[in-house]
């Protein structure tokens, strides 16, 4: 959805008329969405709808009439008649409000219509999603990581028993998603060419989409590897780097203590150098010590980089399994969001895309928020989530044909699957509820309430959607 580049003037002729007309069988009553945010941007009024993630865009000089139409309708809708003889503005206004959702029809409940996409998604039942860990083990030795690492590579015993498990159970499913995960993955790359055959051909059998993604660290994401891409159906793969090359190196080093960065670098460089059928996305975390100087890494790329792998940007957090070690406090708080969109800026303006996954348009907060998703650790354990992968947090394992349809499991499984964020007062009467969904499903489950960084910054959140938006538009009519 690009950026609506509204009309707000009056206009010659019965064009938007006859149009507003054409749109309006039966007449109906309109209300102004819950979920409008303006902010003014480079000297124009942007309008940002958090439920549609639509934007419009309002001349200054006409939006204090267009606030005050709308601040009028959340006391009392209005009737749309075919002539629009009660509409206290003109009706091309009001067509492109109507088209960009920041007018809906009165007879939608927008929490309901939340609801309705939430459950929809979450019990959808043609999907299988697995992320499969070839390995709990890592080349690398990041103080931060939520992993606790093991020495554990999947053998094929565990490939065995994934195969019955999927062709037992899932046979009726349409689409099959397979996130290839670590540890370091590509450690246990084997496993992934094994079990990819035997995936697509179960698919191939039973008249499914298969595709996979893969996360990894990028050390052996050399060019062998990105070869064997397109057989492998692998459309999707991340790759995060800690800053620039001096601050990368002192946090992700090898086990040997020497930097990773050069071979990374290198490796995206040359995967960009080829038209593979994949999207590549690039995560940098941030800290209070590599902050200042990761505008140096987004100018370090070429510009053909820069217009074929977005980018996003994370704070790195403290966790159990690092010791509960803070790197970001300075930079990080309340208002965590701030720094980040001051990063979002500057990529902006050397030329990169974004991605933030806060501003996609999806109905789950995580893709643990799906009905037949798991985890299987390299000695096949089944998780719900896909945190830590400690095994006392599975809800069967493979080997044992406990699966998670177990007695002992069910009660962990049915809690999971039900508890939701519509019985918290608070997130149904957030502006956010439509992007964040509750947030993460197993703090929830610890009684805990995880609300997304955006929320404290959120104008610094749209402005910087704004960015990305106005540039994506200027790319493809430059590719035209």
């Amino acid at each position: 959805m690009g950026v609506v580049m509204c009309r707000f003037q009056d206009e010659k002729g019965d064009s938007a008329k006859k149009q507003l007309r054409n749109c309006m069988s039966p007449p109906t009553r309109l209300k102004a969405s819950r979920y409008n945010h303006f902010i003014q941007y480079n000297g124009t009024m942007y309008g940002y709808n958090l439920l549609f993630r639509t934007i419009i865009s309002i001349p200054a000089e006409v939006y204090p009439q267009i606030s005050a139409f709308l601040n009028s309708l959340r006391r009392e809708s209005t009737l749309l008649d075919k002539e629009g003889s009660q509409l206290p503005i003109p009706e091309q206004w009001v067509t492109a409000l109507k088209d960009s959702r920041f007018l809906i029809d009165e007879a939608l409940d927008e929490l309901d219509f939340i609801k309705f996409r939430y459950y929809r998604h979450l019990y959808a039942n043609d999907s299988l999603s697995l992320i499969i860990l070839t390995t709990l083990w890592c080349n690398l030795n990041c103080p931060y990581c939520f992993e606790s690492k093991r020495r554990a590579f999947m053998k094929q015993d565990v490939e065995k028993a994934i195969m019955k498990w999927v062709q037992d159970k899932f046979r009726g499913k349409r689409k099959v998603r397979i996130a290839w995960f670590g540890g370091e993955p590509l450690l246990g790359r084997q496993s992934i060419f094994r079990l990819t055959p035997k995936l697509q051909t179960f698919c191939k059998d039973i008249g499914a989409n298969y595709s996979a993604s893969l996360t990894t660290n990028g050390v052996f994401f050399d060019g062998a590897f990105q070869q064997s891409i397109p057989d492998l159906g692998i459309d999707s793969v991340s790759i995060t780097l800690d800053g620039d090359r001096n601050d990368h190196n002192e946090l992700r080093k090898s086990r040997n203590g020497a930097g990773s960065f050069d071979q990374i670098y290198g490796n995206i460089v040359s995967f960009c150098e080829h038209a593979y059928p994949c999207r590549l996305t690039l995560r940098v975390n941030c800290c209070d010590e590599n902050y200042d100087r990761i505008e140096g890494l987004l100018d370090r790329f070429p510009i053909f980089v820069r217009e074929r792998v977005p980018v996003f940007f994370r704070w790195i957090w403290a966790n159990e399994a690092s010791g509960n070690r803070v790197f970001s406090s300075a930079l990080c708080g309340p208002g965590a969001f701030h720094g980040l969109s001051k990063l979002y800026e500057s990529a902006h303006a050397l030329g990169w895309h974004t991605s933030n996954p806060t501003g996609a348009k999806t109905d789950s907060y995580c893709e643990v928020d799906s009905l037949d998703h798991f985890g299987i650790d390299p000695e096949g354990n089944v998780y719900l989530c896909s945190h830590s992968f400690n095994a006392s947090e599975s809800i069967g394992s493979l080997l044992s044909e406990k699966d998670g349809s177990q007695p002992g499991s069910l009660g962990v499984y049915t809690r999971w699957y039900t508890i939701n964020p519509f019985d918290d007062e608070e997130c149904i009467t957030c502006s956010v509820l439509p992007m964040c969904l509750g947030g993460c499903r197993k703090q929830r489950m610890k009684g805990k309430r995880h609300c997304i960084e955006e929320k404290c910054s959120l104008d610094r959140f749209i402005a910087n959607t704004i960015e990305n938006r106005l540039l994506s538009q200027q790319t493809n009519e430059e590719r035209r």
